[in-house]
């Protein structure tokens, strides 16, 4: 009986490592995604797609995880909860991975950005990527405040969102953008803050967890 509380407190252990390390590729693949943009180095679009690759299985042992944790003991119904919101973060942290991929293919297909959109971008990345650090610091600590404050940064990600589609359809008409590119920006803008929503989604499911 004491070999089957300790294998579970480990396989306990063992998940939460799981995920936090979901964290930590999510924010090499925010700071490589920015590199990129710029360079379009074909090489650093390489590393972001095999660091996808590290989240899809990440998220496929994490669940396998709570599968054997479940097979160990019976759990109590505080460890359900926990292991369902795991399960939840996981799959968000997941659904990033698939954005910034998106973000990445929709770079390649898109010519030489505008300087100010170029500066833009860098900002809201660079938020996402905070804002990523803060949840996951949250979640570690058990910190309910910065897991709240966190989830407030989401409104900036959607007025920035909001103020750059405004000012890119001026430039549009404006300083002859043509319309795929335009199109193209539209779609980046709109990952982006898809992008947040998933973040925000995380921060949710560990306070629902906690209630």
């Amino acid at each position: 009986m004491l070999h089957r509380h300790n294998r579970y407190d480990k396989q306990k252990k063992d998940m939460n490592r799981q995920l936090v390390q979901m964290f930590t590729i999510l924010d090499q693949m925010l700071a490589d995604l920015s590199s990129y943009k710029a360079e379009k180095k074909p090489s650093k679009a390489d590393e972001i797609t095999k660091l996808e690759e590290e989240i899809n299985k990440k998220e496929k042992s994490l669940e396998q995880t709570v599968i054997d944790l479940l097979s160990v003991q019976h759990a109590t119904v505080k460890d359900m909860r926990d292991f369902l919101s795991k399960m939840k973060m996981s799959r968000d942290l997941e659904r990033i991975g698939d954005h910034i991929i998106s973000l990445l293919n929709t770079f390649q297909r898109t010519g030489s950005l505008p300087a100010w959109m170029l500066e833009e971008l860098d900002s809201i990345i660079s938020m996402e990527r905070k804002m990523l650090e803060k949840i996951k610091d949250g979640i570690v600590d058990e910190n309910d405040r910065v897991i709240k404050e966190t989830i407030a940064m989401d409104d900036q990600i959607d007025h920035s969102h909001m103020m750059l589609f405004e000012k890119l359809v001026r430039d549009m008409k404006e300083s002859g953008i043509d319309a795929d590119t335009g199109a193209k920006l539209i779609m980046i803008l709109r990952f982006l803050e898809r992008l947040g929503d998933h973040i925000v989604n995380i921060g949710e499911a560990y306070l629902d967890f906690k209630s």
